[in-house]
């Protein structure tokens, strides 16, 4: 995948290219839609419930790659102020994956 680059000014005014980076997500294979998003928290809570018997978002939001387990661990001990500073999503995605996991049962299908 090509990286996309923007103009930008130096000091001589001559324009030249720079990459923009857009997903800092390193461990993800590839950009999901919320479909795709929607299936993958279905299965991850289905997991959960299973080996766990309860779902938490955090749990699910590690599974997806969009937390580490250094950085859960560094938030419950107060070297990080909150977790959407550190998760490799935005925040309309963190929104739909909490939204997708507190669903009713009938749509999760456990």
């Amino acid at each position: 995948m090509q990286t996309p680059t923007k103009k930008t000014k130096n000091n001589s005014g001559r324009g030249f290219a720079t990459p923009t980076i857009i997903n800092m997500n390193v461990n993800c294979d590839k950009i999901m839609n919320r479909n795709e998003i929607q299936n993958k928290v279905k299965q991850i809570c289905n997991k959960l419930i299973y080996k766990q018997g309860y779902i938490s978002s955090i749990h699910v939001l590690n599974q997806l790659s969009y937390l580490s387990d250094d950085n859960i661990k560094d938030w419950r001990f107060g070297k990080i102020p909150y977790l959407e500073k550190v998760c490799n999503a935005n925040l309309a995605t963190l929104s739909f994956v909490n939204k997708t996991v507190s669903a009713p049962k009938s749509v999760l299908k456990y």
